[in-house]
């Protein structure tokens, strides 16, 4: 990644803000906007390998096994005591280490198997479509499956490709807009702050 680029997005996304804000009236702190990144309230889906949502909830004990080897670090237990993804600490590398360790069989590896079914989607909040230059969520996948288009018109994002997109979360905490969120099949999932 382009360490200039990023911090130079960051002050843009920043300035376009404050502006916002000032359009509207709020007045907030650069740190209280920015604070939800790190919180773990956006999260809800379960981790990769996760039976269906209520047999993954039936099976699931709260043990924890699966966060203590998480390789990553990205997964947290939700207060409802199951684990969930936080892609605000980074992204998955699908080494499948928590669907090994879980004792239950909510979380069932396979190499086979697909881990999930989410897909990265690009918001409204994304610099692009506000006419800043960005491409960190480009740089940061892995995967090539988010481009840009060849000629660029103004209020156009980048493009995901679905079929590339394996859900990892890599573009998420690199996003200086927060405007990066998940589907899951055909559920939205609100990952967006």
């Amino acid at each position: 990644m382009n360490l200039t680029s990023f911090f130079a997005n960051k002050c843009f996304a920043y300035l376009l803000k404050c502006d916002s804000d000032r359009e509207n009236g709020n007045y907030h702190t650069f740190q209280q906007r920015t604070s939800s990144k790190n919180s773990s309230s956006h999260i809800t889906f379960s981790p990769p390998w996760s039976v269906s949502t209520d047999l993954f909830e039936t099976l699931c004990n709260g043990c924890g096994d699966c966060v203590s080897h998480c390789e990553n670090n990205i997964l947290i237990l939700k207060k409802n005591g199951c684990p969930g993804v936080d892609f605000a600490k980074g992204a998955c590398s699908f080494c499948g280490a928590c669907a090994k360790n879980c004792p239950t069989g909510a979380l069932r590896y396979g190499p086979e198997v697909s881990p999930w079914g989410l897909r990265a989607f690009i918001t409204s909040k994304c610099l692009m479509k506000n006419r800043v230059l960005c491409s960190i969520c480009v740089e940061q996948c892995d995967k090539e499956a988010i481009i840009l288009a060849k000629v660029i018109h103004k209020d156009k994002s980048p493009e995901i490709l679905a079929a590339e997109c394996d859900g990892c979360g890599a573009c998420f905490e690199a996003c200086p807009a927060d405007a990066i969120a998940f589907e899951d099949n055909k559920q939205k999932v609100n990952t967006n702050r």
